[in-house]
């Protein structure tokens, strides 16, 4: 009898010792997944902000700086932010991209088609360099080719852009030197511009305000530099992410992103003296 009771209470130990090793590599599986995902976004801020604080702008000679607020129908009933950010410009940063000093970049998240942009989860960044040998035709002066003006070069800058990032989806695993993943499991990434308000009232967020924007299907168009621009991303960790996926309930989604997502942002100041504009 006291050897039966002796080892009924060594598993109980043992249960309770078990339960403990347990609850602590869960702890530290979750500490490092969320340090991996902080330092993911770290990485990401600094490429961003590097890239805007070299951005290249002459709105008069037609090299053009855009950022687009869209609501495409694709994201509006799988739990994402229902608006989807995207921004495309000239920038000098080198920051191992191809080419040469100067080229265009879009920053943007995946549009969830097969033959598009990628996964709606994956935040994406695409060059257009003079790699390709019509790249020069991108910039001034455009009288030189028919087929490009100063007032369309910011479309065709956005389909060129658009058309490269298409590569990493149909090969995500290949060393696509045009397109690149920067962050994974995002489920927002927001573009907020600011403009300095000569009348006093200091710098002010254009993001609601329409009249900053031109109307392109169903969202709006900021197409000049800003004074200073906010990025905002919001990730999730692996094992949220996994559950969050699963879920099918579109209000339980919901909340359980806004409770579980990780948000991380960044003010790139740009002003007047660091704008490099061939405008003078």
């Amino acid at each position: 009898m006291e050897l039966l009771v002796a080892m009924a209470v060594f598993v109980v130990l043992l249960g309770l010792l078990l339960q403990f090793f347990s609850g602590a590599q869960r702890m530290w599986i979750n500490m490092e997944q969320r340090n991996n995902m902080y330092a993911d976004a770290r990485t990401v801020m600094d490429i961003l902000s590097t890239m805007t604080q070299n951005a290249f702008y002459a709105e008069r000679v037609g090299v053009p700086f855009i950022i687009e607020k869209t609501q495409p129908n694709k994201r509006e009933n799988e739990g994402y932010d229902k608006n989807q950010y995207k921004m495309y410009f000239a920038t000098l940063s080198r920051q191992n991209l191809p080419g040469g000093k100067l080229k265009y970049v879009t920053i943007q998240c995946g549009d969830g088609n097969d033959s598009g942009s990628g996964n709606l989860d994956e935040l994406k960044l695409g060059v257009f360099c003079d790699k390709e040998r019509d790249f020069e035709e991108y910039l001034p002066p455009y009288d030189l080719n028919a087929s490009i003006t100063k007032d369309t070069v910011g479309d065709r800058v956005r389909e060129r852009l658009d058309g490269l990032l298409k590569n990493t989806t149909e090969n995500p695993n290949a060393d696509e030197p045009y397109g690149t993943i920067l962050a994974r499991r995002v489920t927002s990434f927001t573009i907020t511009p600011y403009m300095r308000d000569d009348s006093g009232a200091g710098i002010t967020s254009k993001i609601s305000d329409k009249g900053e924007y031109e109307t392109i299907g169903g969202g709006y168009r900021f197409s000049q530099i800003p004074y200073m621009i906010e990025f905002k991303l919001s990730l999730l960790s692996p094992r949220d992410f996994v559950v969050w996926e699963s879920m099918t309930d579109d209000t339980a989604k919901e909340n359980f992103r806004k409770e579980h997502e990780y948000t991380f942002s960044r003010s790139v100041f740009l002003g007047d003296q660091s704008r490099m504009s061939l405008d003078d």
